[in-house]
């Protein structure tokens, strides 16, 4: 069964008794205070709290329950003691005023989130940005946030690690200034930046992999082209690049490794559909060598060939596909997985057709992430078609597993479920999205099998098979730690078993929410 909840601590309680009265410790600030004027000393409530980590939980609880106002808030920026703030779930209550306080009060803030916020005026960024020395991570995404400020804030921020500016007013003469600052200091602490859906161009965001070679990861519509612009290959020469592509980085190549463009990316992705080549591929997999993830699912235009170039990348642990005319399973993705499974660790795949999920279990022991996507009516999956691993336990090590289907999908069985989930015994997360083959049998198999012990978290949506009895199994079993239940559009399951199954939890104690629709 699911577990009891713990003992709840004197600081949890203490907490969420603030925050369940918050007007007792507010009231006297809004009556005599509040809107008053400015005051550059304030000796609020929450001062007299020892410690900063208490704040900062205090201030988390708040958002939380979604009981922050802004008297308290206000009351918590004035002590100066808050180094992590989120305000992505209360983006109408941050206005010029509370940036300003921030900008005012918490000097050593690390963390601020503040995407969605778009209350929030230029001016009031720009004096934020010249008052946050510290900050490593911020984001302010679908912000109103401008030129000066940005500007202002690659100026000031020294120990700045995580940019993310989407669907921000950022454009070419901004990433100017970055690069200028990347080029003059000598410690450059810069290593994610988030430009999608800005203003910048390509020549822009060429400027900074050219400045800012240690970027790791760098989310741009267009990544995979500005990459391979900016490299010096071009036409006349590019037929001889990739000849002697094998041997680049040893003493007998005529390229100076230092001259091709190499970039630190450790994950790359194509947002759009874009048409991606063989050498494209082929190309990527020398000039981003310490790629960890690749996703590839909105590429198209590459083959076999380009999938086998990929074999270069000897860090890459998670890939993420789609299949195409040109890239099916039986050919190019079962080869690249009898070679390069073993290393994988995340693998997403959609609308591969004769798709054999025990066999790709096999040919990649060390999965913890697997998603399957079957949104075609045409794709189909098999098993046992193309042999087996000798010797080799599939998805012994699986923490995560998805399987989406359309509502068409018949190809799978309740037969290929049952070798699959009956062996995920370390798995963690499991949803399943229109799968009528999940049955009450296929379920109770894999309970008998390994009884799901690690099973935090299940989502059944439109799996009309599965009635109540499984569930209930899985509920009342004392070995498992289920925490998240999700039964979405599952006609076998009424509203009287879920009102049940909130009675026992109640009853229990048990740890676990529900959700039924």
């Amino acid at each position: 069964m699911p577990q009891c909840k713990a003992t709840v601590t004197l600081q949890h309680l203490c907490i969420s008794s603030i925050a369940n009265n918050l007007s007792f410790w507010t009231q006297n600030y809004e009556e005599t205070l509040l809107d008053k004027g400015r005051f550059r000393h304030l000796l609020g409530p929450f001062d007299e709290i020892p410690s900063p980590i208490l704040v900062q939980d205090l201030a988390d609880e708040l958002i939380r329950q979604r009981k922050l106002t802004r008297s308290s808030l206000h009351l918590l920026i004035n002590g100066g003691l808050l180094q992590h703030l989120d305000f992505s779930d209360c983006p109408r209550l941050i206005t010029d005023e509370v940036i300003c306080m921030i900008a005012d009060k918490c000097k050593k803030v690390k963390t601020l989130i503040l995407s969605g916020c778009s209350r929030i005026s230029s001016q009031a960024f720009e004096i934020l940005a010249n008052n946050i020395p510290y900050a490593v991570r911020l984001d302010f995404s679908k912000t109103k946030i401008g030129t000066l400020a940005i500007q202002s804030l690659f100026r000031s921020c020294c120990d700045l690690q995580d940019l993310a500016l989407r669907h921000c007013q950022v454009c070419d003469n901004d990433v100017g200034v970055l690069c200028n600052m990347a080029m003059r200091k000598e410690r450059f602490s810069l290593r994610k930046l988030d430009l999608s859906s800005s203003m910048v161009t390509d020549m822009g965001i060429r400027a900074l992999l050219r400045t800012i070679p240690q970027l790791q990861e760098f989310l741009y519509s267009n990544l995979i082209g500005c990459i391979i612009a900016e490299s010096p290959i071009t036409e006349e020469y590019e037929h001889q690049y990739l000849l002697q592509l094998p041997t680049l980085g040893q003493e007998t190549s005529s390229i100076n490794n230092n001259e091709t463009g190499q970039t630190s990316l450790r994950m790359l992705e194509c947002t759009d559909f874009s048409h991606v080549t063989d050498n494209h591929i082929k190309l990527i997999s020398f000039l981003c060598p310490k790629l960890v993830s690749l996703d590839l699912r909105f590429a198209r235009g590459f083959s076999s060939a380009g999938l086998t170039d990929l074999l270069r990348l000897k860090h890459l642990k998670e890939l993420k596909l789609a299949s195409s005319d040109q890239l099916t399973f039986e050919g190019a993705l079962l080869n690249y997985l009898r070679l390069h499974g073993q290393q994988l660790t995340v693998l997403s795949l959609e609308d591969f057709d004769g798709l054999d999920l025990h066999l790709v279990g096999q040919l990649c022991p060390h999965l913890r992430k697997l998603l399957v996507f079957m949104m075609s009516d045409s794709a189909s999956f098999t098993s046992g078609e193309y042999g087996s691993v000798l010797n080799s336990t599939p998805f012994e090590h699986l923490e995560e597993l998805a399987l989406w289907c359309s509502n068409a999908s018949t190809a799978l069985t309740s037969a290929i479920l049952n070798t699959v989930l009956p062996h995920c015994h370390a798995l963690r997360s499991l949803e399943v999205i229109r799968v009528n083959a999940l049955t009450d049998s296929v379920l109770h198999e894999a309970v008998e099998s390994h009884g799901f012990l690690s099973l935090k978290s299940l989502t059944l949506h439109e799996c009309n098979a599965v009635s109540r009895a499984p569930i209930s199994r899985l509920i009342l079993d004392d070995r498992n730690v289920l925490e998240t239940l999700t039964l979405m559009d599952c006609f076998s399951i009424t509203r009287r078993d879920y009102e049940g199954w909130l009675k026992l939890v109640k009853r229990r104690n048990y740890n676990l929410s529900v959700a039924w629709k």
